[in-house]
């Protein structure tokens, strides 16, 4: 096998695992508000929504050990 083959098979194999265990996660939504500058209420039509990942271990650990 070429050399490059190698390298994008073991680059996919990686990603794969990463959105295996992506997909596997707990997430938390969080809905932030931006204000108004004067009245300092808050603007409802504009809302950002963040992704809170619950446990960042599970993200973390890539499974390294796999790919030897």
């Amino acid at each position: 096998m070429d050399q490059t083959k190698v390298l994008e098979y073991l680059t996919q194999h990686v990603m794969l695992e990463y959105l295996k265990r992506l997909s596997g996660a707990k997430f938390n939504k969080l809905v932030l508000y931006s204000a108004f500058p004067i009245t300092s209420a808050a603007n409802l039509s504009d809302p950002h929504y963040l992704a809170v990942l619950e446990d960042i271990r599970s993200l973390t650990t890539l499974a390294s050990a796999e790919l030897n």
